[in-house]
């Protein structure tokens, strides 16, 4: 008998301990799937070894989203002896699947650049403050000079400013 569990950590994330219980088998490939089948379409994201006792374990970090059509992992055994390969599945939790998506219209965009700070963050501040927007794209020339202490007081503008951007 061959056991896939699953122990994800937020919801939308890949991120947890994928556990296979397989007497027999030393390895087993993990996929995104369906009910039905694994998704052929998408590269598989684990290769999981199983030790003699028929225990094998991955740990993903990185906080990787688990694809939106995805309601099952799967697991592809493969016998120690190369003769068999079994196919199991393991239902991700509903309280895991995707995290619905943010709808667009309700969502407000900024593009700062060139703010150039050297000494006077009130100007970056008030540029932060001024820009009408649930997200921020800040793409460049942050600092005057590159000097640390610029992106420091950069930084600390962000915080000051607009710490829920």
């Amino acid at each position: 008998m061959i056991r896939l569990q699953t122990g994800l950590v937020w919801p939308g994330c890949a991120q947890g301990e994928y556990s296979v219980k397989a007497k027999g088998y030393f390895l087993a490939v993990l996929r995104w799937g369906a009910a039905d089948r694994p998704f052929n379409d998408w590269s598989p994201f684990a290769f999981v070894p199983i030790d003699p006792a028929g225990n094998g374990t991955f740990s993903f970090s990185g906080g990787r989203a688990i694809p939106r059509e995805a309601t099952h992992v799967w697991a592809h055994c493969v016998k120690d002896d190369f003769t068999t390969a079994t196919d199991v599945s393991a239902e991700i939790p509903e309280r895991f699947l995707r995290v619905p998506a943010p709808d667009p219209a309700a969502q407000r965009f900024s593009v700062l650049t060139d703010l150039h700070l050297s000494s006077r963050p009130w100007r970056v501040k008030q540029a932060l403050k001024a820009a009408e927007s649930d997200v921020l794209f800040l793409l460049g020339d942050s600092a005057n000079d590159g000097e640390q202490a610029q992106f420091d007081l950069f930084q600390a503008c962000i915080r000051d400013a607009a710490p829920e951007k």
